[in-house]
């Protein structure tokens, strides 16, 4: 069995990634296990720990290692019966919902032959990536993109910044060692959202630092010349580039909005310029260029 974990900020092009590694013969793909709109399982592990959790990598976990450990066997099961039972838990107080889906979770997790390939994708581990590698040491893939174009896409998708510029382990850890000062009460929401793109920036790049073998992958060279790109991210991997994984670039190649996986490739490299005028962007580029990591 392979495992394979794609990672990166919100809004870095992760989805993309994750859907034309899918492509390869006998993969299969889990989109945000760690998501309670994907993962009924989630739910109570977000309420927890946060929508961004902070794992050192020898802190215990079981809830959460319970939760990484169903993403590579396939994920929530797909059998009717335990989505309609994920979609009804999802309603109900979190006790109640914990109880009815750690059981149907443990359950699918023992009975299910793992996948050949096993392909996770999250835009919520940054602060516990090296946990999750040290339990289940998948090929990590991560994605950059251009801050400005992904603050952007923050504002106009509304993404919450998830308590990263409040929550005092996130301080404790990648903050006060490196004297970075929190945004000032009055920062606009523009600082704000870039200031936590930065932070999160800072984070994935201290742990691509401690491990330089790992992928790391520029959304714009995808962009540019996606055919090239991926075929080089599959040999890198060990994977078998398909006539599948082309005709999926060629599907997604068009336009689309939202959480949508469609986008016109060449046109997503400046997707900024409609959102945000070259001032905004600017002051985008001084916050993030502040950090000890810049892109």
């Amino acid at each position: 069995m392979s495992r394979i974990l794609v990672v990166g900020l919100p809004r870095s092009g992760t989805t993309w990634v994750a859907n034309v590694l899918g492509r390869h013969p006998g993969s299969v793909v889990v989109q945000e296990p760690d998501n309670p709109d994907a993962n009924p399982l989630a739910r109570p592990v977000q309420e927890l720990r946060g929508l961004h959790p902070v794992l050192d990598p020898a802190e215990e976990a079981p809830d959460y290692e319970q939760l990484w450990r169903l993403a590579y066997r396939g994920g929530w099961p797909t059998a009717p019966a335990l989505v309609a039972l994920g979609r009804g838990a999802r309603r109900l107080p979190a006790p109640v919902m914990d109880a009815l889906v750690r059981p149907a979770a443990a359950v699918a997790t023992r009975l299910r032959r793992p996948p050949p390939v096993a392909i996770a994708k999250s835009v919520l581990v940054t602060f516990c990536l090296e946990w999750v590698v040290e339990r289940f040491q998948p090929q990590v893939v991560t994605l950059e993109r251009d801050p400005v174009n992904v603050v952007a896409s923050w504002l106009v998708m509304d993404i919450p910044l998830g308590g990263i510029d409040t929550d005092p382990r996130v301080a404790r850890n990648y903050l006060e060692p490196l004297g970075i000062a929190p945004p000032p009460p009055d920062a606009s929401r523009l600082a704000r959202t870039a200031w936590c793109v930065g932070v999160l920036m800072t984070a994935s790049r201290r742990s691509q630092g401690q491990h330089p073998d790992r992928a790391v992958v520029a959304h714009e060279q995808l962009c540019a010349a996606p055919e090239r790109e991926y075929e080089r991210l599959f040999a890198r991997l060990g994977l078998t580039w398909t006539d599948a994984a082309n005709r999926y670039l060629a599907e997604v190649n068009r336009p689309g909005r939202g959480y949508d996986a469609r986008r016109i490739a060449g046109q997503a490299v400046r997707a900024w310029e409609g959102v945000l005028t070259t001032d905004e962007a600017a002051t985008v580029r001084h916050i993030v260029d502040g950090f000890p990591l810049p892109y």
